[in-house]
């Protein structure tokens, strides 16, 4: 993959700097692009997209777990069961974005009112 890049960086480079920019320099145009390389380079490493994947999972399932709870506190105070209130996620959703809150906050907002 390094290969690829340095060459792709090269033809980029050669490409730049055959035009003719007034205002920006061919060496400011590579050092950004030397600059943009390096940090695409660090982004596409295996590591970091694996790592990236883990953290973005691992939030996900923190958010439906507090909102689960959320919901188990309204299904503790009403006649309404779990499955009757994940099927409310949406109506949930819709007045979060109108209210310009999260979906969490609307939820534990109702269950405050529940209780």
């Amino acid at each position: 993959m390094t290969k690829s890049m340095n060459s792709s960086k090269k033809a980029t480079k050669e490409m730049a700097s055959s035009y003719s920019v007034s205002d920006i320099s061919n060496k400011q145009i590579s050092n950004a692009l030397d600059f943009a390389m390096v940090g695409l380079g660090q982004w596409l490493q295996p590591g970091q997209i694996v790592q990236s994947m883990i953290a973005s999972l691992s939030a996900a399932v923190q958010q439906v777990k507090a909102l689960d709870s959320s919901f188990a506190s309204i299904a503790m105070v009403t006649n309404y069961s779990m499955k009757e209130m994940w099927g409310t996620y949406d109506q949930y959703s819709s007045m979060a974005v109108e209210l310009g809150q999260s979906i969490q906050s609307v939820v534990d907002a109702s269950a405050l009112y529940y209780q």
